[in-house]
Formats: C-alpha cells, structure tokens, sequence
C-alpha cells in the first residue's frame, strides 16, 4: 500500500468570535473568523471580513478548551467546525482509492480505522 495523497475536507469551520480590536485584520469585537484549516503554532487557514488568509497567525485565538492563546487574546473559538482527513491510496496491484481517516466533529474526533487497517501488516498464516 501507497500513500498518493492527502486531503482536508472542511465540512463546517470553526466560528472565533473577536473579543478585542484586531486591527491587523480590521476586526471589530463582535465580528466572527471562520477557521477552516489548522496548521500548529496558531496558524490557520481563515476568512475574515470576506477576505482570506492562507496560514495566517491566529495564535490570538484561545480554544473552547481554554488553550492555546497566551498572550494578546483577542477572540474565542464559539463553535468547533466539521473537518474530516481523506487518504488516497495505492494498493500492490495498481488500484487506487480515497480512505477516510479520521473526522472531527464538533471537537469529538473519530477515527475509522480504515486507513490503520489497509497499512497493517498482513498476517503471516
């Protein structure tokens, strides 16, 4: 089995409502940033005030769990969005297919085991 490729497909975003004037972006408190991708160390993929932002610093962001801001906090996590993790594979006889991964939902993640399962090693009976 092959990786080919990945995807991220972004079902709902996250909803970050601004707190604080967020003057780099033009927000105001009460405006909403949609998060749709999430790379670590803050940065994401977002839109805000219809404009969007490839791997912006929004490390301005606490989370719903009360993480990740630490300093300069201008806005909080509302809603946590729908994001779901696809696998194209390729198997020893040239086929190829889309596995989904994993899903997080609503902050609940949710692994199919399907991609585990195609790696795993075959049993040697």
């Amino acid at each position: 089995m092959t990786v080919v490729a990945g995807l991220v497909v972004v079902r709902h975003p996250d909803k970050i409502l601004v707190t604080q004037p967020i003057p780099g972006l033009h927000l105001v408190p009460g405006d909403v940033i949609l998060r749709y991708n999430r790379f670590g160390e803050g940065l994401a993929d977002i839109l805000a005030n219809g404009i969007w932002h490839d791997k912006y610093d929004a490390s301005f962001t606490t989370e719903k769990s009360g993480l990740g801001c630490r300093k300069h906090c201008w806005a909080e996590v509302i809603e946590r969005g729908v994001r779901e993790w696809w696998v194209q594979v390729k198997t020893r006889n040239g086929e190829t297919g889309w596995v989904l991964d994993t899903k997080v939902s609503r902050g609940e993640p949710w692994d199919s085991g399907n991609f585990h399962d195609l790696c795993a090693e075959p049993d040697s009976d």
